[in-house]
């Protein structure tokens, strides 16, 4: 791996307006390369400045290639330049373009305008797997170099309390329709019909955080007769819009028309029902199970390529691609290889197995380009790892493989200082500028679900980046609340529903600095989101005397014991190059005296009982560590 930094001082103020490209690819006699060229994934609006690509010619090579943004800080800062869209380039240039600022540099101050890293593999990738394995390492040597924010402990349970009493207290968050309780998608949005999918994306982390809390939830009790509400029994399927609610706004986006169906919205929406029923709902499973002979026929007419809508009644699709040359929502196929999963985990009929083995191979081609919605790629990477385990076929893990590779591919990697407030964010879509907590919150639990099934076929260099992401969004998830951000950056009118900056609801829309956040609208649905950290980040086991909260993923938990004395032991996530925050809370008048923490058999902390962080014992742990707790 090579690094090369540039750094200017100007003789005098200078505004730079235009500025070559920094790679080019040359042949043998030096010239520049006119042979094809595959790329793999280059950056796209705000994700890392990064191209990955292989000249073609003869043996050919593989070229990684990582401009450091955080680097430039203080030019992207004084200058007010964006970040976005400064690597790309005409074949055979590549690399980046100093992009051009709104203020001068100032003369006689040193300013970094270049920090790249360049590694040349020689041969070609052939196998897709291969190429996303290396370009994952690739990232991985250099992630800790890069200059991040500093971590943070935010008290997520705490949050989704407040979060609850925003939900259940509040004007304009929920809706009654014919006696029954709905959840609006954005806060205020009463102009339209309330959404199946918004239910749905609610209820799962709603019931999962039920059962982490050991108490039942009244909002999820209200909401328990969704699954049957948005069934339509001539069409055997659900539909996106409730049948008993009228559109009531002259003006409406695409989407707003009775029948028209967006492919990821209905498969997202049945999975959720496959998950519910996974969980104990009845009433969900037989919604699931009466809808999935319709979607299969769906399915089969449109040949796994799923178009962004069509008409649910007489399947005529209104639009076919997701951009020009580009496919329909190519990631919508592994959601649907989730539900037959579902399905198969469900009844284990064959069929259905069968089913999801016919639609997996329909990835094949997609490589690092299968990802048009985040959340979905990453669900359908953990239904491909599942696919394997079953089948035992390794083409299911390599697909898994690219498609997790493909969603990491578009992170946010730079931090230009304290305003920014999205380091290692993901965003919603393949060319959004902006983040959404849902659907990080949602591609978080999609890679631990991934993690689990993968186990010790997991690349250490993937187990880095889902335990720093699980890590930074446990820090940074406060800012999609507006009273967390300063006024002048919270917009007064979004695009949905209304802005109600004293509910403890998320916003839609965290761009980069400078950027106004919430331009879609208060998500209700987002709310799911602080449930979601609560009970995958907290850890609760029967006849263990305290909570344990760590900053990595946990996994493999034991424990011999009882509550007045025993030994908790577990593995943490990420890799033994960086380390996590591993904090044991112990309840109001616990009986526990002391403490002994050990990491791979040594000792690395003994205390008595602790008031620290209010009755908390915290240690710094490595990633990939076997960790053991005894208390007595």
């Amino acid at each position: 791996m090579l690094r090369l930094t540039t750094v200017m001082t100007p003789d005098e103020e200078v505004r730079i307006t235009a500025a070559p490209r920094d790679l080019c690819v040359f042949d043998s006699r030096l010239n520049p390369y006119h042979g094809e060229g595959r790329l793999f994934t280059c950056q796209t609006g705000n994700t890392a400045a990064q191209a990955f690509f292989s000249p073609l010619e003869k043996e050919g090579a593989t070229v990684f290639y990582f401009q450091n943004l955080s680097g430039l800080a203080d030019y992207f800062n004084n200058t007010k330049a964006k970040p976005g869209g400064c690597v790309g380039g005409e074949w055979p240039e590549a690399g980046f373009i100093l992009p051009q600022g709104e203020k001068p540099l100032k003369a006689g101050v040193p300013v970094t305008i270049a920090d790249l890293f360049v590694a040349v593999d020689s041969g070609l990738r052939k196998q897709e797997a291969d190429a996303a394995v290396m370009f994952m390492d690739s990232l991985a040597r250099i992630y800790p170099l890069l200059p991040q924010p500093r971590w943070e402990f935010q008290d997520w349970p705490e949050l989704a309390k407040a979060t609850m009493r925003s939900l259940t207290g509040s004007a304009g968050c929920t809706r009654t329709v014919n006696g029954k309780t709905y959840v609006e998608a954005y806060v205020g949005s009463t102009y339209k019909p309330p959404e199946s999918m918004v239910q749905g994306a609610l209820m799962v982390p709603l019931l999962e955080y039920a059962e982490w809390r050991g108490q039942p939830v009244p909002l999820l009790e209200e909401l328990r007769h969704v699954p049957e509400s948005f069934y339509d029994p001539k069409l055997e399927i659900p539909v996106r819009w409730l049948a008993d609610a009228e559109f009531t706004r002259e003006e409406r986006s695409e989407e707003e028309h009775r029948y028209r169906m967006d492919s990821w919205y209905l498969l997202h929406t049945i999975m959720n029902l496959g998950r519910m029923a996974e969980l104990g709902m009845d009433n969900a499973r037989k919604v699931f199970f009466d809808s999935l002979p319709t979607l299969m026929k769906v399915a089969r007419h449109f040949k796994y390529d799923w178009p962004v809508f069509y008409d649910q009644r007489t399947l005529k699709v209104f639009k076919e691609e997701t951009g020009e040359g580009r496919g329909g929502e190519q990631d919508a196929c592994g959601l649907y290889v989730h539900i037959m999963l579902e399905a198969w985990t469900l009844n284990h009929e064959q069929e259905y197995l069968e089913e999801a083995e016919t639609a997996a191979l329909k990835l094949q081609e997609l490589a690092f380009g299968v990802l048009y919605q985040t959340n979905n790629t990453v669900f359908g990477a953990a239904a491909l790892a599942r696919l394997w385990r079953v089948t035992g076929k390794t083409i299911y893990k390599d697909l898994s493989l690219v498609s997790a590779a493909s969603a990491f591919s578009h992170l946010w990697l730079w931090w230009l200082g304290r305003e920014t407030r999205t380091f290692m964010g993901l965003p919603p879509l393949h060319d959004a500028l902006y983040v959404a907590f849902y659907e990080e919150a949602e591609i978080l639990a999609g890679f631990l679900a991934w993690q689990t099934e993968m186990r010790e076929a997991m690349p250490d260099s993937f187990a880095l980046f889902i335990a720093e992401y699980q890590k930074h969004l446990l820090t940074r998830g406060q800012f999609y609340f507006p009273s967390e951000l300063p006024e002048d950056l919270v917009i007064k009118e979004p695009k949905e529903g209304v802005l109600k900056p004293k509910l403890h609801i998320p916003l839609e829309g965290l761009g980069g600095p400078g950027d106004q956040a919430g331009t879609v609208g208060q998500a209700v649905y987002a709310a799911a989101a602080p449930f979601i950290l609560a009970s995958h980040c907290w850890h609760r086991i029967e006849d263990v005397p305290f909570a344990l909260f760590c900053s990595y993923p946990v996994f493999d938990p034991e424990h011999a014991g009882d509550r007045r004395s025993g030994t908790l032991t577990f593995r943490t996530g990420g890799s033994n190059r960086l380390s996590c925050m591993v904090r044991i809370f112990l309840p109001a008048g616990s009986k526990v005296l002391s403490l002994k923490l050990k990491v791979d058999g040594k000792t690395l902390r003994q205390s008595g009982k602790s008031k620290e962080s209010g009755g908390a014992v915290s240690a710094q742990v490595p990633g990939a560590a076997t960790v053991s707790i005894t208390w007595e």
